[in-house]
């Protein structure tokens, strides 16, 4: 892998946001947190290249499912292969099963003290960033 490894956060909430970038800086992770709060800004993002090497995003917007953009991105050659981790305040059965229809390789649901959440952004840190092996698609030259 080259480089820096960007993620993409798709969260409308502003508070969130900041629980979310500021938990992976306590966690010491190396990742470069890129922040958007629409599918559309996040479909833009992927449109660039190099891709992020992962998505976190909400599954309720504001007026907007992020499963709109799973569905997107496994339908669109180029980020058919960019891991999506759904975060949601829902732990209802219906909404991971529609996650993993959609496309989503993680659902996880948000933790409500500061403390899990480190944890839950150090697992998702420790997996997605460091033992998975994932597409780079750098431009090379």
């Amino acid at each position: 892998m080259s480089g820096v490894q960007r993620v993409l956060l798709v969260e409308d909430d502003p508070l969130d946001q900041t629980l979310i970038q500021r938990a992976f800086e306590r966690i010491g992770s190396a990742a470069e947190i890129q922040i958007v709060d629409t599918v559309a800004a996040a479909t833009e993002v992927l449109g660039e290249r190099p891709h992020p090497v992962l998505v976190v995003v909400d599954l309720r917007l504001a007026g907007e499912s992020g499963l709109t953009l799973v569905s997107w991105a496994r339908d669109n050659e180029s980020t058919s292969t960019v891991p999506f981790v759904v975060l949601s305040g829902s732990d209802d059965r219906t909404d991971v099963r529609a996650a993993y229809d959609a496309g989503a390789n993680a659902y996880l649901v948000k933790p409500s003290s500061m403390e899990d959440f480190d944890d839950l952004v150090r697992r998702v840190d420790a997996f997605w960033l460091g033992a998975c092996a994932l597409v780079d698609d750098t431009p090379s030259g």
